[in-house]
């Protein structure tokens, strides 16, 4: 996948509406305010990774708290759906 279909993957994640009227970038951006984190795509899903400790380089696990998403598109509403991946991301939709 190029990198401007990914981008356009992480945006439509990124501004989908959560449960709590926030955007899911809103809401996770917020919700881990101060730790290393970041978007990426992991090959079709699109991940939002937060460090386990403030500064990525004082972890020395191998665990990253991920929220994971995924993108199907709706031939009847010609539209994106975002589902969650796993728990995490499922509490937020």
């Amino acid at each position: 996948m190029n990198r401007k279909a990914q981008t356009n993957f992480i945006d439509l994640v990124k501004n989908t509406i959560s449960n709590n009227g926030q955007s899911i970038e809103e809401r996770l951006e917020e919700k881990h305010k101060g730790f290393e984190k970041g978007w990426k795509m992991d090959e079709n899903e699109v991940v939002f990774w937060v460090s386990p400790t403030l500064r990525l380089s004082d972890y020395t696990g191998s665990i990253m708290n991920e929220f994971r998403f995924n993108l199907f598109f709706d031939e009847e509403s010609e539209k994106f759906i975002v589902s969650g991946n796993n728990v995490k991301s499922r509490g937020l939709l």
